[in-house]
């Protein structure tokens, strides 16, 4: 089954060197060799994607959840913090988004 996919690639790697010694236009170039979207650079790129996405939507999430959560007051009476806030919680919530940042990129 590899040797007659690896035989399939060589043929559409002529292909398209006969392609570009003519001056082909890249269009014509795709229509002589079609890009496989299930290929493993596509399913790599299409992962990355994804993981891009759910950190950047749980970022939000988590970003949102944390910074109302400091309002309650429940939160401020369990852990003796003044109604109005305090610059420590701040700085906690502010790491908290900076962590979740570098770790999407």
């Amino acid at each position: 089954m590899e040797k007659s996919a690896e035989h399939v690639d060589n043929a559409d790697e002529q292909k398209l060197e006969i392609a570009q010694m003519e001056g082909i236009t890249f269009q014509a170039a795709l229509e002589i060799s079609k890009p496989n979207p299930w290929a493993k650079g596509y399913l790599h790129m299409y992962t990355v994607c994804a993981l891009i996405f759910l950190c950047s939507t749980m970022n939000g999430y988590d970003g949102s959840l944390m910074g109302s959560i400091n309002a309650t007051p429940n939160y401020t009476q369990y852990y003796n913090l003044p109604a109005k806030g305090n610059a420590g919680t701040g700085i906690v919530f502010s790491i908290f988004n900076v962590r979740n940042q570098s770790s999407c990129s």
